[in-house]
């Protein structure tokens, strides 16, 4: 992160690091999901990331605390209607709250325009891992040149191009 973002203050290249880190496990959970259920781990991100204030709640981190043990023992998939922290399943709510306490940092010190920027390259990485979600589903293999074109989201690195701006301040 630090070679990517070599103007960055310590305060935000931690939240650029913090926001690699969280990409690897993001990546691999949608590998494992089918596309239904990549809809709803991208609702709950990106309702997070449009309202973070509502998912920073006590009960949000109650549920949180009681879900780590039943998550590493047994990783539940993702029930239905996820629209409030109330509806998350344990598995949505450490997905959330490792975002948010990334996401938390990034809104105290970015702007508006790179806020924006990111939000809508983290809606482009959910449609692109969905599509590829699908694929899967069906055991389609995309040509070549459809395979680049999904690959630049969901390589999820627009996201990464999108705190060059937050990092550079």
């Amino acid at each position: 992160a630090s070679m990517c973002y070599p103007d960055a203050s310590i305060e935000s290249l931690r939240v650029v690091a913090d926001f690699m880190n969280y990409l690897f496990k993001l990546d691999d959970l949608t590998d494992m999901l089918e596309a239904e259920d990549i809809d709803k781990v991208c609702h709950c991100v990106i309702a997070a990331l449009r309202d973070p204030l509502h998912y920073q709640t006590d009960k949000a981190v109650g549920l949180l605390a009681k879900s780590c043990v039943q998550y590493i023992i047994y990783p539940s998939l993702l029930d239905s209607g996820v629209d409030s922290i109330e509806h998350c399943t344990d598995f949505d709510c450490i997905t959330l709250f490792t975002f948010l306490s990334f996401f938390g940092r990034f809104t105290e010190r970015g702007r508006p325009g790179p806020t924006k920027r990111f939000i809508d390259t983290m809606i482009s990485f959910f449609r692109a891992v969905r599509q590829q979600a699908l694929e899967r589903t069906h055991d389609d293999i995309p040509d070549l040149e459809s395979y680049v074109t999904l690959r630049r989201d969901t390589s999820a690195c627009r996201p990464c191009f999108a705190l060059i701006e937050f990092a550079g301040g």
